[in-house]
């Protein structure tokens, strides 16, 4: 069968419930609605300086612009990307898009948050770049590690509350990290927490492994691959090296756990000696089947495995019939068709 594939349609859906002013630089274009021309270009100046950098440090070139959209109130902001935005979040990004959204209030546009937002956001996308593959996306603490990273440094507050948590046994390991972030009070330890093995992977392997590591994402390689490839061991014992630099035990895991083992036949295991027949509760002889014999005779019951033989020799008849008549049936419906 011939297959035709139409060409590729994309639509835009604007949010038109405001005037939106828009500046634009090489790379970055930069939305926004309530602030003077000089707020706009101050969020393009960051957002310029942030894709270069990053660029530079992954060794990638960028040349589809970004759109930039910047919200002026918190209910507009969260109307725009969905019921499902965490609480906490004070900018975003859509993979595959190129586009990105902050929370920015006019007056803030100097305040060092907003240095923070806009290049954390802006190093998700080169981070996609570099990695970008249709099989296999890298963990996602090293996708927010780096963004953290670059945008604040592994500061004071993400040191305690890292170092708190190893003293307290309560660090989320770093494979529960790879897919989505818990919420609540856990929300801002697993950022701690992916901007410290971020900071470890630095330290101990260099910038240049962290690279090779994330570019070799876009080769399809696994998280062990990737890992043995660039740093010399795989995921799991790079966990283990960063717990172990913190002086923590591992963590504690929740959530689905292996099922025990149950036992094994014992016709798996080979030939075993036969168990020694238990007593007949009512003194009377057991048979090999595990039956008591028939009274006045030393021959088994004649429910022991003789009759099961039968049982089964009788229900494979019947299988093998029904099987038949299904065959004979569809036969003759078919010579009938025929006709």
């Amino acid at each position: 069968t011939d297959v035709s594939v139409g060409p590729e349609l994309r639509l835009t859906f604007a949010d038109d419930r405001f005037e939106w002013q828009t500046a634009a630089g090489d790379l970055v274009r930069v939305h926004w609605y309530e602030g003077s021309a000089s707020f706009g270009a101050g969020a393009l100046r960051i957002g310029e300086d942030a894709v270069r950098a990053v660029s530079e440090l992954l060794g990638v070139t960028e040349s589809d612009p970004i759109d930039f959209y910047v919200y002026a109130d918190k209910a507009a902001f969260y109307d725009a990307l969905g019921p499902r935005t965490g609480e906490n979040v004070g900018g975003a990004h859509i993979p595959g898009t190129r586009l990105m959204f902050a929370l920015i209030p006019p007056d803030l546009i100097g305040d060092s948050e907003v240095r923070r937002i806009v290049p954390h956001e802006l190093t998700h996308l080169v981070f996609e770049t570099a990695a970008g593959n249709p099989y296999h996306f890298p963990p996602l603490w090293l996708n927010e590690g780096l963004a953290v990273y670059l945008s604040q440094g592994y500061d004071t507050s993400d040191r305690r509350m890292v170092e708190a948590a190893a003293r307290g046994g309560t660090l989320i390991p770093l494979d529960g990290l790879t897919g989505q972030f818990p919420s609540a009070e856990r929300f801002y330890l697993a950022y701690a927490e992916s901007v410290s093995a971020l900071d470890y992977l630095v330290r101990t392997h260099g910038t240049d492994a962290l690279v090779s590591l994330i570019r070799s994402y876009a080769q399809g390689r696994t998280d062990d691959e990737a890992f043995s490839a660039a740093l010399g061991v795989d995921l799991s014992a790079f966990g283990a090296a960063w717990l172990e630099d913190l002086g923590a035990t591992a963590p504690t895991r929740y959530g689905p756990q292996p099922a025990p083992e149950g036992p094994i036949p014992s016709a798996w295991l080979g030939e075993a000696e036969a168990p020694t027949p238990p007593a007949a509760s009512n003194g009377a002889a057991v048979g090999s089947a595990g039956a008591p014999a028939a009274a006045g005779t030393g021959t088994p019951a004649a429910d022991g495995g003789g009759g099961s033989l039968v049982l089964l020799l009788v229900v494979a008849g019947l299988g093998v019939a029904t099987v038949a008549g299904v065959w004979f049936a569809r036969r003759r419906r078919d010579r009938e068709s025929a006709g």
